[in-house]
């Protein structure tokens, strides 16, 4: 339901900014084995093989999660699923300093998919429940920003991490500083577990009196629109995801690119993308 006073019209701009610094937690803690995986091949060997099927572990719970994780939020609300997902990944990232062996970091990185899985759905729903559809460029704009400037902080992050302290303590700290995101969203968020009951009782009305303004599935999978809109975030993120895992080590492999160098060529490219998301919403 959309927030009518001052009040909640200032509130919401908070949630979106909780939102879009929780996402670039998310990002910061995808990118990050990237960062260290050339530090980690140092611990134990890993193939090329075993390294791609290591960074696309993530994604195997990411992708087949995130319906289940829509309807956990249109469920449940925002407040809490965001809250116990995001104390998933962080308590996850940061026993990924404990595993030993290429199963151990793929267990870590399956686990860390399934905490993260409730980040965009939750985000995109509160964006539509709370801003008017002419309003909602900006919002939109400002969080996905939050997705480039995560790699584009992180890279760095973990790359001082690592050559200062190990990579076993760039997951540690990084878990540890994503855990105090919970404060200000558990004091400044409210629980709207009680609107949703509301929703669905007035979604229940509209559908006795003929009004409802649902979409079958049919409609929707029948959208040019649709498929054309799936196509081309396919290709987008298949190169943005190949900047953030593979880059990193290739640079190193290939070109002798220092760490420090790689981390700092990440922050340029993915900032300059974060910034004209912004613009463009």
């Amino acid at each position: 339901m959309m927030e009518d006073s001052s009040t909640g019209r200032n509130a919401r701009w908070v949630v979106v900014a909780l939102l879009t610094i929780g996402v670039i937690l998310a990002y910061t803690d995808r990118i990050n084995l990237s960062t260290a995986l050339p530090a980690i091949r140092t611990s134990f060997p890993l193939s090329p093989e075993a390294s791609g099927i290591l960074l696309s572990a993530f994604f195997w719970a990411y992708t087949i999660l995130q319906t289940p994780a829509g309807w956990l939020v249109d469920r449940f609300g925002l407040k809490w699923p965001y809250a116990a997902g995001l104390f998933l990944w962080s308590a996850v990232s940061a026993a990924t300093a404990l595993v030993s062996s290429l199963n151990g970091l793929i267990a870590a990185r399956i686990v860390l998919g399934i905490g993260e899985s409730i980040v965009t759905p939750a985000s995109m729903r509160y964006i539509r429940n709370n801003f008017a559809e002419h309003e909602r460029g900006l919002p939109i704009g400002i969080y996905f920003s939050g997705t480039k400037y995560g790699p584009a902080i992180g890279a760095p992050i973990a790359t001082y991490l690592v050559l200062g302290y190990g990579w076993r303590w760039m997951f540690v700290i990084n878990g540890a500083l994503c855990v105090l995101w919970l404060v200000p969203w558990l004091l400044f968020v409210r629980d709207d577990r009680t609107s949703v009951v509301r929703k669905e009782v007035d979604a229940q009305a509209n559908v006795s009196s003929n009004v409802s303004s649902n979409v079958s599935w049919a409609a929707i999978f029948t959208s040019p629109m649709i498929w054309g809109t799936c196509v081309a975030t396919f290709c987008y993120m298949y190169f943005v995801y190949f900047c953030m895992t593979w880059m990193p080590t290739y640079f190193k492999d290939r070109f002798h690119l220092s760490l420090t160098a790689s981390g700092w060529f990440t922050f340029m490219s993915f900032a300059g993308m974060a910034t004209i998301a912004i613009l463009e919403g």
